[in-house]
């Protein structure tokens, strides 16, 4: 009987020293990571991404430290996995809200900018055309130029669903409208200003 419950104990203790290795559960893991990344889970939703991929990556370090061990219990690692699969849906959700947040905002950008390059051409054309400031007024209609290619390069990103990338983009042209138009306003300003001091003086 002795005997018996010695065989019976060494069975177990082997069964339990043979748990599965969860090479399926690592392998959908790392599938399912893949697949957000293909989703551009890395830039628009970057923090989260990088979670992913380091919950999977302990994962496997604890799968091979298990793995090497005598008696080999999977339960950290399958938990791990688990969450991971969880928060792919998570992750998943979160890109497609940012990609919408960023297609609306620079569709927002977009008109503002255009309004902007309007404005500082009509600006443009009010300011003094004399000798002086002819190569200032040439610099800053290149710069008017700059920015009208520039919201035209975003709207090419932007109909390539290329959002981030897009919104960058408009962002510094509106940057760069913005300094233009109060640049501009300034110096038509003054202008406007000494006109009417001239006109002060003759009446």
């Amino acid at each position: 009987m002795k005997r018996l419950f010695i065989v019976l104990l060494s069975v177990g203790l082997i069964a339990s020293s043979c748990a599965k290795y969860p090479q399926v559960e690592l392998d959908s893991a790392k599938a399912a990571v893949q697949d957000v990344k293909m989703a551009s889970a890395d830039v628009y939703a970057p923090t989260e991404f990088q979670a992913l991929s380091d919950s999977v990556a302990k994962a496997n370090v604890l799968a091979e430290t298990e793995k090497a061990k005598w008696f080999s219990s999977y339960k950290e690692t399958n938990v791990l996995l688990a969450n991971v699969t969880n928060q792919v849906t998570v992750v998943k959700a979160k890109t497609e809200t940012r990609k919408t947040e960023l297609k609306i905002e620079t569709e927002k950008l977009l008109t503002e900018v255009d309004s902007l390059v309007n404005a500082n051409k009509i600006l443009l054309n009010k300011a003094p055309k004399g000798k002086d400031g002819k190569a200032a007024l040439e610099a800053i209609n290149t710069d008017i130029n700059v920015v009208a290619d520039a919201s035209n390069d975003a709207r090419i990103l932007l109909a390539k669903l290329n959002y981030f990338e897009a919104d960058n983009k408009i962002k510094v042209a509106k940057e760069k409208a913005v300094s233009i138009n109060n640049e501009l306003t300034t110096i038509v300003s003054k202008t406007a200003k000494k006109a009417k001091k001239v006109l002060v003086k003759k009446k």
